[in-house]
């Protein structure tokens, strides 16, 4: 719904433990298997969105350009290597914790 919402091509949900240490739940769509691969063997190593989500209260959701500079984004490996191909500009999230 959040995809056709926002009248993207690719969204993400994934639910982890706090500590990364385990995804619980996770659902894509419009990434193929090549995309991922490439996200997780190398591209995670260069998110800056989620280690600065780290950083930031639970509980509450934030856009991307106020988790990190949006001219820095555009001018990422992250993004002109990975992302920019598949169409993926901005992300949205929120680390929630307790009883939520």
């Amino acid at each position: 719904m959040l995809v056709s919402d926002l009248n993207s091509d690719h969204g993400i949900f994934a639910l982890e433990k706090l500590d990364h240490s385990a995804i619980l739940a996770y659902t894509d769509v419009g990434f193929d298997e090549k995309d991922m691969e490439a996200y997780s063997n190398y591209f995670v190593t260069k998110d800056h969105w989620l280690p600065r989500m780290d950083q930031l209260g639970h509980n509450t959701f934030h856009s991307s350009v106020d988790v990190y500079d949006q001219k820095a984004h555009l001018a990422s490996e992250m993004y002109n290597d990975w992302g920019k191909a598949l169409g993926i500009e901005y992300a949205s999230g929120a680390y929630l914790s307790g009883n939520v």
